[in-house]
């Protein structure tokens, strides 16, 4: 593929299809990210590339802006230590994001050359992938990658992009005025469509929930739970006698045993609360995440949780009252198909709401 070409094909992928991903083929993308311009050469930057299915799982779970299950996160940092040992503080506090931004895309064009699909995330939250990863102090997380094939069936549309008379300006930028930034929508349509792109490497190193240290004890032992909670188990079918008022509160119960789990007291069996944590730490890490996020990502994450609350409830009740599980399942199906609309169309993106409260009234 010619360059621009990967250039104009490359999108961010959200849903992805099973098949792995070659270790050869990932060290043929980081290889290529290497190849990146850095200030004064440094190449400050350090790739950790995590494609063991359990530890994907869990750096999921505390990435609210990473969807569609990928095989293989790519997990970008920056050595700050050795970036400033070698090019001095301002390599250290500038140019090594700024390098590590250049090998992203590199990394992500090289994907879309070989076909395979990427989206950057920077919705993570920071201290719960430095304890899932052991990172060292001395090293900088700049950005999440999630990699894989493409489900063929769900491939994104392109997404709409300025026109370049808006964004191009030869000799002088006095032309450039206020009025040409004002328009909310647009502002978030350009900067949402790939989410590490919203803010700088830099701004996200802040700790979202205050000052530094605070968090890290509730995020640490939230890690903790995770490493200690067992993988997926297979699907047990509820009794046909189960009301879904019972239904409802063993959901509700299954949460509180996630939130035990995270405070550090295991569940009680080895089948209990995977769910409920899975969603605990989504809300958690999303919650501390939203502070200088673009403003729909607040209807995006609750809508998410949303969905991941519907799809529990139409498990557990499909035997019990299976009308309302199929309204349920609809509800969660309709988020899934529609709740990225928020990065391309907003319009469409808040119709769903609306088709979802809808929806949702047929299963009260």
């Amino acid at each position: 593929m010619e360059t621009s070409a990967a250039i104009l094909a490359r999108r961010s992928v959200r849903v992805f299809s099973d098949q792995p991903v070659s270790r050869d083929l990932l060290r043929s993308l980081v290889e290529a990210a290497t190849w990146a311009p850095s200030a004064s050469n440094v190449q400050a930057w350090r790739f950790c590339v995590v494609d063991d299915p359990a530890l994907v799982r869990k750096l999921d779970m505390v990435s609210p802006g990473l969807s569609g299950k990928p095989p293989v996160i790519a997990v970008v940092l920056s050595d700050r230590e050795y970036a400033r040992a070698k090019g001095g503080q301002k390599a250290a506090d500038e140019f090594s994001s700024l390098d590590a931004a250049y090998a992203c895309e590199n990394l992500m064009l090289a994907a879309a050359d070989a076909g395979l699909g990427t989206c950057a995330i920077k919705s993570y939250n920071d201290d719960a992938v430095r304890s899932l990863l052991n990172v060292p102090d001395g090293l900088q997380v700049e950005l999440l990658i999630s990699l894989g094939w493409p489900d063929p069936a769900k491939s994104p549309r392109a997404p709409k992009r300025k026109p370049l008379d808006e964004v191009l300006r030869f000799n002088s930028c006095e032309t450039w005025g206020a009025e040409e930034t004002s328009s909310h929508t647009d502002a978030v349509t350009s900067q949402a469509d790939d989410e590490g792109r919203t803010a700088s490497c830099a701004e996200q190193s802040r700790d979202a929930i205050g000052a530094e240290g605070k968090a890290r004890p509730v995020q640490t032992s939230l890690s903790e739970a995770m490493s200690a909670s067992p993988a997926p188990q297979q699907e047990t079918t509820q009794p046909s006698a189960v009301a879904y008022e019972t239904a409802f509160h063993g959901s509700l119960s299954a949460a509180m045993a996630a939130a035990s789990a995270a405070a550090g007291d295991p569940p009680h069996s080895a089948e209990e609360g995977t769910d409920g944590l899975e969603l605990l730490a989504y809300m958690v890490t999303s919650a501390a995440g939203l502070q200088g996020e673009p403003a729909i990502y607040g209807p995006l994450r609750l809508i998410e949780s949303s969905k991941r609350v519907a799809a529990q409830l139409a498990d557990s009740l499909k035997t019990a009252d299976p009308a309302r599980a199929e309204a349920l399942r609809n509800l969660a199906t309709l988020i899934a198909e529609r709740q990225n609309d928020c990065m391309t169309d907003e319009d469409s993106f808040y119709a769903m709401l609306s088709e979802a409260a809808a929806l949702l009234a047929k299963a009260l």
